[in-house]
């Protein structure tokens, strides 16, 4: 179901936190060698009036500040930047996007400033020795920083700034991930670790996250009728998934199934929990995640095999679920009291959709992206 799974953009939204900052110097460091010019060089592609429009307003209003997260500021260079890292769908939301974009720029700052609070900190020299291993990087592939910089839109300062926010990150995971605290997370967390996996079904009602409680009351009465009627046999749980979810990956009418996951990389943490949290025919009461809220029936369990806590494979993956699951607390903390303010998305960000193909005979036209 591409509404939970962990895929694409939505894995960045969910779990990205400062992980899109984090794998800038991989990125960097993994660019193909530039192209030499002359005969054979590919023309770039020819923009299309409206295209070409958006482009000069992107480039000539690049400090445009979009959104501010206590003090901080989000550009919208800083969203073209985070964007094209991503192959966009056709016909793609343009509003959601927008917003998805700024959510996962203000959970980075937040996680940023969270760090910076707790005194670890970051210096010019070490971000200097950070870039050399860039410098020596690209070297070996026959290009350098100034071209990469030039092909990815960056500056310098903003390099130096996201490697910043590596560092820091890096930093502070190593203080709190002591042999101690993974022992202890290895030890809270077998299943994760096992390899034990879920199968399960669900039945979802789409809900904004920042939606009136009246609104979220609403839903959960919604899928609380819902359950008693399963409970009462009027309907079975995938006939309620088909008649009710409202997961686009359920258009197929699968009954809600998922297929079978792990605990941690598959799907988000507040769903998979719930989900690990049941036993075999169970069904979850209402589960809250970004997308809206769920009831969760798990139809079969698989158990994984024990491992060696000591193992540095273990330890390594333990430390990896560990830190996205400090990122995600650090950001549920400081959202709580985090001044945010968040501006209409420009008209001039994106291009405009291009027009809908004709329908086929006897079949209905095909809908507008929204704008």
């Amino acid at each position: 179901m591409f509404g939970l799974k962990q895929a694409g953009l939505a894995r960045v939204v969910l779990t990205g936190v400062v992980a899109v900052s984090m794998t800038l110097s991989v990125a960097i460091a993994q660019q193909p060698p530039a192209a030499a010019g002359g005969a054979g060089q590919q023309a770039p592609a020819r923009l299309s009036p409206e295209a070409a429009a958006v482009k000069k307003a992107n480039e000539t209003k690049k400090g445009e500040v979009l959104a501010t997260v206590n003090g901080d500021k989000i550009t919208r260079g800083e969203i073209i930047q985070f964007l094209s890292k991503y192959q966009l769908p056709p016909n793609f939301d343009a509003n959601q996007l927008y917003k998805q974009a700024i959510d996962v720029i203000t959970n980075t700052k937040l996680v940023v400033q969270a760090v910076k609070g707790s005194k670890v900190s970051v210096s010019p020299a070490e971000i200097d020795a950070e870039i050399e291993k860039l410098k020596t990087a690209l070297k070996e592939q026959k290009t350098d920083l100034a071209n990469v910089l030039l092909d990815s839109g960056r500056s310098m300062e903003e390099l130096r700034s996201e490697l910043e926010q590596f560092l820091l990150w890096k930093k502070y995971v190593i203080t709190v991930g002591t042999d101690a605290a993974l022992n202890k997370y290895i030890a809270d967390n077998k299943e994760i670790f096992n390899g034990d996996q879920v199968r399960a079904s669900h039945i979802l009602i789409k809900l904004d996250p920042d939606a009136a409680p009246a609104a979220k009351d609403a839903a959960k009465k919604k899928l609380l009728d819902i359950k008693q009627q399963v409970a009462t046999g009027k309907l079975t749980f995938a006939e309620a998934a088909n008649k009710f979810s409202e997961d686009e990956g359920n258009a197929e009418k699968v009954g809600g199934d998922l297929g079978l996951f792990y605990r941690k990389g598959q799907f988000i943490e507040s769903f998979a929990a719930a989900a690990f949290g049941l036993k075999k025919g169970d069904i979850s009461d209402v589960v809250e995640s970004p997308f809206g809220l769920h009831l969760i029936k798990a139809t079969d369990r698989k158990l994984g095999k024990p491992v060696n806590p000591t193992d540095p494979n273990v330890r390594n993956a333990a430390l990896d679920a560990f830190a996205q699951e400090r990122q995600e607390q650090l950001v549920l903390a400081a959202k709580k009291t985090a001044k945010i303010d968040i501006k209409p998305m420009p008209n001039d960000l994106f291009p405009p959709a291009p027009p809908a193909p004709p329908a086929a005979p006897g079949q209905p036209a095909a809908k507008p992206a929204a704008k």
